[in-house]
């Protein structure tokens, strides 16, 4: 197992992958979307704080809707968020896991993140430089 940044129109996320074999061919196979974090330490350090602000969000939001019994929108939007922290709940459990199962991915991810964030550096040093030779 590893993990890969993926790159879509909405910015990078972080996934954790195996590789298997099927007949002569390598592939691969999605073990789990850990989300817009830079790594394994950063989604395990947030993941819990994000979970306890969901909850607190979602418990405000009931007591809206306690008081506006009438509007479903204020429910729907009080269930969701209770929705998105159990989401969380279950993906830290689902990544704690996996962590316990091979406690090296961690160290290999956190070697993955800093030679990511050497090459982000690069790009921005290269984009510096090339706009200033541009306006001189």
């Amino acid at each position: 197992m590893f993990t890969r940044i993926k790159k879509s129109r909405h910015g990078e996320y972080l996934q954790i992958v195996e590789n298997y074999r099927d007949g002569e061919r390598v592939r691969q196979r999605l073990v789990m979307y850990v989300g817009h974090y830079a790594s394994l330490e950063d989604a395990l350090a947030k993941m819990p704080r994000e979970r306890a602000d969901r909850r607190r969000q979602a418990t405000k939001a009931e007591r809206v809707a306690d008081r506006f019994p009438h509007n479903d929108a204020l429910s729907e939007q009080a269930r969701v968020l209770r929705e998105e922290a159990a989401g969380y709940g279950r993906k830290l459990g689902g990544l704690q896991d996996l962590v316990e199962k091979d406690p090296a991915l961690v160290e290999r991810d956190h070697a993955r993140a800093q030679r990511h964030a050497q090459r982000r550096e690069r790009a921005m040093a290269d984009r510096r430089a090339a706009r200033t030779s541009q306006q001189e």
